[in-house]
């Protein structure tokens, strides 16, 4: 279905992001972001640990320390590519989330040059994990 192009451009004054490009974070720290990253980065050293891939064995016992950059992009949700740094070094996320049909999933990482595997991840525990430590439940 092809959207109109007035209806892309209003999208894209009300809510402040360029539909279909990538726009930059505006505040890295904000906890949701911060989070997600954490999440990301922890469903992903699970995936890790069946994998015998060298550069997985070592994200595997890494810890997140924090989000470095990170940019948006509307589509039909949201994709994020989040910049981490973890005690075993850079990390580069892309994340899409669609919160109306809960969707979260890992569709590309890289660390050390090496892509690793894609990671569908849970958005209602993410969701819970994210109110916990915002002191919601």
């Amino acid at each position: 279905m092809r959207l109109p192009a007035a209806f892309l451009c209003f999208l894209s004054l009300t809510t402040g992001r360029m539909v279909g490009g990538w726009s930059p974070v505006g505040d890295i720290t904000e906890p949701r972001l911060q989070h997600l990253a954490q999440f990301a980065l922890q469903s992903l050293a699970r995936a890790c640990a069946e994998s015998n891939a060298i550069s997985c064995n070592k994200l595997a016992a890494a810890t997140f320390q924090s989000v470095m950059e990170a940019h948006t992009q509307v589509v039909s949700g949201l994709n994020y590519e989040i910049m981490a740094q973890t005690s075993a070094g850079p990390v580069t996320l892309r994340i899409y989330e669609q919160s109306w049909t809960r969707t979260l999933q890992i569709t590309e990482a890289i660390f050390e040059e090496a892509t690793l595997p894609t990671v569908s991840l849970d958005a209602m525990a993410f969701e819970d994990s994210l109110a916990k430590v915002q002191g919601k439940k």
